[in-house]
């Protein structure tokens, strides 16, 4: 892809706005650090829905902000990227399903860690992951021809595996309108460079701009710039 990546700042209604600052608290009041790993950071009240910690409002809250900022992107389809974005994508489906009659739904999944009940169809393909640190195969399911597809995933971090499936998608004859995920590690820059690599539009509901881990918190991006969605110009 040729081209510079600039960032577009995104107007939420008045209802929505409210709900995205509330995430943003709901994610400096959660987050647990752990000093023995650089980059980790727990939330589970964000995207662990098997902790006593979740709270599937501020997921519903999360997908409706997606919807806002990708709506005029028109998707046909929603793509949730699995293990643990798979509740994220699901509930930022049924936000689209209420808006749009007919939009479809699947997921790519860890081909290595499914349980295998019955064959499945699609592509597979194999990814390095830099936060796995390691290749790992994935699934792709078959998608309707000419899907508008927009990715969903819960964490971005170096967006290696985002990249790998949109550039899958697109040897498939897909047209990907966008990658939106619930939280983004900013200083791995996975959405600048999702964006770089595909031309499709990127955007975090909740963009996490350091660990402090001398004070045991996050910071996160300011908010004058954190609602900005990256797209090539």
């Amino acid at each position: 892809m040729t081209g510079k990546v600039s960032s577009k700042i995104i107007v939420l209604s008045e209802n929505i706005e409210k709900k995205w600052i509330g995430l943003r608290s709901l994610a400096l009041q959660n987050a647990k650090l752990n000093s023995n790993i650089k980059d980790f950071i727990s939330l589970a009240a964000l995207n662990r829905p098997e902790s006593e910690e979740f709270d599937e409002k501020a997921q519903i809250d999360a997908a409706e902000v997606i919807y806002e900022v990708f709506k005029d992107t028109k998707p046909t389809y929603i793509l949730g990227v699995g293990n643990a974005g798979i509740e994220f994508s699901q509930a930022t489906h049924r936000v689209f399903g209420q808006h749009h009659t007919k939009i479809g739904y699947g997921v790519v999944k860890n081909y290595e860690m499914r349980i295998e009940k019955k064959p499945e169809v699609g592509t597979l393909f194999h990814s390095t992951s830099y936060t796995r640190t390691g290749v790992i195969s994935y699934l792709i399911p078959t998608l309707p021809a000419k899907s508008k597809v927009l990715i969903v995933d819960d964490v971005c971090a170096y967006g290696s595996i985002s990249i790998a499936v949109s550039q899958e998608l697109t040897k498939l004859g897909a047209d990907v309108v966008g990658l939106g995920v619930y939280i983004n590690k900013d200083w791995q820059n996975g959405l600048i460079k999702f964006t770089e690599k595909t031309g499709a539009p990127s955007f975090s509901v909740v963009r996490i701009e350091a660990i402090d881990h001398n004070a045991n918190k996050i910071n996160l991006v300011p908010q004058s710039n954190a609602l900005s969605r990256f797209e090539l110009v």
